[in-house]
């Protein structure tokens, strides 16, 4: 006689190819942004490479005003010695972990993501320059007119100083992104109970009055300036060293995003944008390639995001001051005397490439699609 249950325990039956279609479309961020990263890879080979193709690197010259003694010796001393401390820099922060632990860390792989963000140091200008640089420094010129788009005109002849400038992406941009790591962390551990809101708020407040501190004190120095800004959001108005507040602003917040970026890391070490690599069934190599391009991604964005901005309130600017337009090392050939451009300010409009502009003098000039036109 046979026995049958009156109740029983449903069977649960285990499908593994179902299993298996849930797996694989599973949504992995580091699928999202790595496509994004290969993207914004190619399109700094081609602006780099464009640059050179059409003849445009090439030195910008210092012009006829004579640079100051400390200026050169700035130019001189941190372009050589900044090379030195990015060598340090890399050393202790990529390369001896890489041989200690056989593989690039993920600080490693942001050294690499910082060196490559410099190409879009000119993007600021995309509408009108409102800022330079002091063309004493070595320089090739810039790759800014080879942008897709680039409206403001002579891009090239911006002196984009990379002895100086290029490492400092690496030893000072991500260096300080280190330390607003470690405020945050010191943050956390002074107040157990502070949420991610107010983490973040510290950081920037941090990264806020670091720049308002660092870049008074490089402009003062003679390496750059900011001619464009806004007047009434501008410290030190009427000197070359003159620092718009929104500087602060724009840039302490990438700065805070590419710290918080790196700060707030999953169960697996994984940021934001790495999630999902280790369910990928591909080899070490490949997995540590696919971060790196979502790093890119995301760091190649913010910075985008800050440079934007930035431009944006470029093309709302105050007159270019007089201790700026009297000093041919930081006109860059781009405008004021000696060329047919007028500097930028709220009486002047905005030229394009090829289009009639206004002259220093107050005369508007035709465009090459034009015949010249002359104005008293």
């Amino acid at each position: 006689m046979v026995s049958i249950p009156l109740t029983s325990e449903p069977r649960l039956i285990s499908h593994p190819e179902r299993e298996a279609d849930v797996e694989e479309r599973r949504f992995r961020p580091v699928t999202f942004w790595a496509p994004i990263g290969v993207a914004f890879v190619l399109l700094e080979a081609y602006v780099l490479v464009a640059w050179v193709a059409k003849g445009q690197f090439k030195p910008t010259p210092p012009g006829p005003t004579p640079v100051p003694t400390y200026m050169k010796v700035v130019a001189a001393g941190w372009q050589w010695g900044g090379l030195a401390a990015f060598a340090a820099f890399v050393w202790f922060v990529m390369i001896r972990p890489w041989r200690r632990e056989r593989r690039i860390t993920l600080d490693g792989l942001f050294c690499i993501v910082f060196f490559l963000i410099y190409w879009q140091d000119p993007i600021s200008n995309y509408f009108q320059t409102w800022f330079t640089y002091n063309s004493y420094f070595a320089n090739f010129g810039s790759w800014a007119s080879n942008l897709p788009g680039f409206v403001a005109p002579h891009g090239n002849r911006l002196a984009e100083p990379y002895l100086w400038d290029w490492p400092i992406y690496v030893y000072l941009a991500f260096g300080f992104t280190l330390i607003a790591c470690a405020v945050m962390r010191h943050a956390k551990a002074r107040w157990p109970r502070m949420g991610k809101f107010g983490l973040v708020a510290i950081c920037f407040a941090f990264c806020f009055g670091v720049d308002v501190v660092l870049e008074p004190l490089l402009m003062l120095l003679g390496i750059y300036s900011y001619p464009g800004s806004i007047p009434w959001l501008t410290i030190f108005h009427g000197h070359y060293y003159q620092y718009p507040v929104t500087e602060g602003i724009f840039w302490g917040g990438a700065w805070c995003a590419w710290a918080c970026i790196r700060y707030f890391k999953d169960d697996k070490g994984r940021t934001l944008v790495e999630r999902g690599v280790d369910d990928l069934r591909v080899s070490d190599k490949k997995r540590t390639v696919l971060r790196f391009l979502a790093l890119v991604a995301v760091c190649n964005l913010i910075f985008a995001g800050y440079n934007l901005g930035s431009a944006v309130l470029g093309m709302m600017g105050g007159a270019w001051p007089k201790d700026v337009t009297s000093r041919s090392y930081f006109t860059d050939g781009l405008c004021g005397p000696g060329t047919q451009y007028a500097c930028g300010g709220p009486a002047v409009p905005i030229p394009r490439g090829n289009s009639a502009h206004v002259d220093p003098q107050g005369n508007l000039v035709g465009g090459k699609s034009s015949s010249p036109t002359g104005a008293g």
